[in-house]
This record gives C-alpha cells, sequence and structure tokens, in this order.
C-alpha cells in the first residue's frame, strides 16, 4: 500500500487523512460545491446574487420583516404602495423623505385670442381670432432679450387669407377700394408681412397698381406692372413687410392706375402674417 498521496510528497498517515473531506459531504452543508456536466457548479450550490427579494403580501404589524423583503401598505388615504425592507424592522413603512421626485409637465403653448399678460422669456403661445372656428393660428415665442419693442416672434402658423375670384373694375388714379374691400385689422402693434396679387385688364396701354395700404398711405410693398398693349392681361404681385404698425390699424389691399382708364381686377389675393408684436 503507497504511504504518500498521489502527489507523491504528502506522507498518507492519520493527520493528513483526517484533513479531508469525504465524497459524501460533496453538495452537502459544510462540504464541498460539485460541478455539473460542464465543469461548473450548479446554480443550486451557489449563493443567491444581491437581496433575496421576497414577497409578504400586505403589511402587518407584529413580524420583523427581513432584509430583501416587500410588503405592500395602505396610507391614510388609501394609497397602496410597495415597499422594500432594507433593514429588520416591524415598522409600518414610511415614504422616502420628501416624497419621489416630481416630473413636470410637458411645457404646452397656451392658445388663445390674446397674447399672455406677463409673460417670461422663452414662453410660447398660439394667437388665434377665434377659438372655435379660427381663420389663422399664429405661434409666438416670447424673446425677453431682444432690442426690439416686439418681443413676441412669430415662429410659425397660417397667414390670414382674404382672396376675392370676383371681376371688379376702377379708373381711379389713387389708391382704392374695390366693390369687395379687402381689408385687415392689426390686432397687435408690431412687424407685418403682407402679400398682394392680382390680375388685371386694362383698356388702354396704363401702368396698373396694387398695394397693401395702411390709412391711405403706401407702406412699400406697391406694386406696378405696365401694360403694354391695351386689353391684354397682367399679373401684379408683391410682398414685403410693413414695420412699426399699431394695433388696430386696417391694411387694405388698394389699386389705382396711371391714368383714369376703367381696368379690370380679378383673382385678388391678400395675405397677411406677424413677423414680430408687441
Amino acid at each position: 500500500m503507497s504511504t504518500t498521496y498521489v502527489d507523491g510528497t504528502t506522507p498518507l498517515d492519520a493527520a493528513h487523512m483526517n484533513a479531508l473531506q469525504q465524497k459524501v459531504e460533496k453538495a452537502a452543508a459544510n462540504g464541498y460545491a460539485s460541478l455539473d456536466s460542464g465543469g461548473k457548479v450548479p446554480l443550486a450550490q451557489l449563493p443567491p446574487v444581491g437581496a433575496d427579494l421576497i414577497y409578504d403580501g400586505d403589511f402587518a404589524a407584529g413580524p420583523t420583516y427581513k432584509d430583501g423583503e416587500i410588503v405592500v401598505y395602505q396610507d391614510a388615504s388609501g394609497n397602496k404602495v410597495a415597499y422594500m425592507c432594507t433593514s429588520p424592522t416591524t415598522n409600518a413603512p414610511t415614504p422616502w423623505p420628501g416624497g419621489p421626485p416630481t416630473v413636470p409637465a410637458y411645457p404646452r403653448p397656451t392658445y388663445g385670442t390674446t397674447l399672455p399678460a406677463s409673460p417670461v422669456d422663452g414662453q410660447e403661445h398660439i394667437l388665434v381670432d377665434s377659438a372655435t372656428n379660427p381663420s389663422y393660428q399664429w405661434h409666438f415665442r416670447y424673446n425677453a432679450s431682444s432690442s426690439s419693442a416686439y418681443k413676441w416672434e412669430f415662429v410659425g402658423g397660417s397667414p390670414k387669407v382674404i382672396n376675392i375670384p370676383t371681376a371688379e373694375n376702377t379708373s381711379s388714379t389713387g389708391a382704392t377700394d374695390l366693390a369687395t374691400v379687402q381689408a385687415f385689422t392689426l390686432p397687435r402693434a408690431g412687424d407685418w408681412f403682407a402679400r398682394v396679387g392680382a390680375q388685371a385688364v386694362a383698356g388702354a396701354a396704363v401702368a396698373a397698381y396694387t398695394g397693401a395700404v395702411i390709412a391711405s398711405a403706401d407702406m412699400g410693398v406697391s406694386v406696378g406692372v405696365g401694360l403694354g398693349v391695351a386689353g391684354y392681361g397682367g399679373v401684379l404681385f408683391r410682398e414685403g413687410v410693413i414695420v412699426n404698425r399699431n394695433a388696430g390699424d386696417v391694411l387694405k389691399q388698394q389699386y389705382w392706375l396711371t391714368v383714369a382708364t376703367l381696368t379690370t381686377y380679378n383673382n385678388r389675393c391678400l395675405s397677411v402674417q406677424p413677423v414680430r408684436v408687441s
């Protein structure tokens, strides 16, 4: 019989034999782990990772809840909340100091027929002429750092459009309305963008005009196209910005000629939208 371990060095005596664990101690308490067919320790013989979470139902006074146990507690308002025990206790769960962090509501533009009276930087509002059936929708953002007196800046939306397809005429050499008036009252003081267009047929070779006009004064967006041949049609078009206008100013699309010759205008269009307002 050999007197050494298989390593050929350690003596095979009682002192060393008593230090060995027996085969029956494999996978047993205070024994040693076994290996599976893949050469790994089976999951059942490994300690739990992290807290051993146990659901203990509704909280009841009296028992000692251990670390990792989860209970459901109903507060005085009838709200039920699940709590996890982090240290042994018999006390009822209490909310985290200050409660859970609040999530601010997503900022949405306000909506209405007037702009907010006391805006803050970055505030947004959608201005309409009617909450139930608006003819325009103008999205503004308030820019407190703007050097302009008009700090509500237009960032998008549909223009106010006044189209008149009906053919109407005039022979006036001064800016005048036609029978069907195209007019828009500015709801706020500020800078405004206007676009005008029409088709004109003159009775003689004259220059026919249309323009965006306020208080009978051309504000820089009038247009003129000379009709070189009597009876021929011409398309008139112009757009531009009318600055520093007052709330309540009436913007009109008006018409005039260089010579008093009866001229017909049709397919008339007026489009208005803000640039920035107070």
